[in-house]
């Protein structure tokens, strides 16, 4: 079985002819990010690498069957994990569909091929220990000098409503100040799906929390702004 590591890279000609246009689709066309384009990189110079090694570029992509497409996966079982694998299937999938529609193949190998199941990787948390740490941590800072009162109180406040409420950052960030009921001790946030979450308690108690001295009940639904 042939190995991708120890191969040379894909050489100019093969980048100019197959990689280069693409590339240009995602950035330009589709307007992936860098981050993505250079996944998708990784990906077909991963795949060439192997073809490369067994001998199975130079008949053409259109000559690929889907044994050689099983056993590319197969091999890259022992070098990625599975959600990598699955990336990199993806993006090569992506790959000969955008040429097959360019007209340059007919086929799509990669189309129903059959991959691993991901992994069911459990959620990791914190301990209450850690999160009282954490919620105390601009407190911290301002008594080194770090920062100034308003950034100290401005961060504990952020740090309550994503522990109380379960927020994303991008939910929080996009709270305005109307949508906080002080009165009531509620927040109306953005929320991408709609929903009512109720805040728990935080694992100390401050007097910044509300003026009823424990944590505010703080139910959040979906924003009516647009």
């Amino acid at each position: 079985m042939p190995k991708a590591g120890p191969l040379p890279p894909p050489p100019p000609e093969v980048l100019a002819a197959w990689w280069q246009p693409f590339g240009d689709h995602l950035a330009l066309e589709r307007r992936c990010s860098p981050y993505t384009v250079r996944n998708y990189r990784t990906a077909f110079e991963d795949f060439y690498r192997w073809l490369a090694g067994a001998g199975l570029w130079a008949p053409g992509l259109d000559a690929l069957e889907p044994r050689a497409v099983r056993d590319f996966i197969i091999e890259a079982q022992r070098r990625y994990g599975r959600r990598t694998l699955h990336n990199h299937v993806s993006a090569l999938r992506t790959f000969f569909r955008y040429w097959r529609g360019q007209g340059k193949l007919t086929r799509n190998p990669f189309a129903s091929v059959p991959l691993p199941k991901r992994e069911q990787r459990l959620p990791q948390f914190l301990t209450e220990e850690q999160m009282t740490s954490l919620l105390a941590s601009p407190l911290r800072r301002l008594q080194a000098g770090g920062c100034d009162a308003f950034t100290a109180a401005r961060d504990r406040l952020a740090m309550e409503i994503l522990y109380g409420a379960g927020l994303r950052v991008s939910e929080l960030v996009g709270l305005n100040y109307a949508d906080v009921d002080w009165a009531a001790g509620t927040v109306i946030a953005p929320l991408r799906r709609p929903s009512i979450r109720s805040c728990g308690p935080s694992p100390s108690s401050t007097p910044a929390r509300g003026r009823r001295g424990s944590s505010w009940p703080c139910i959040l639904a979906r924003s009516p702004r647009p």
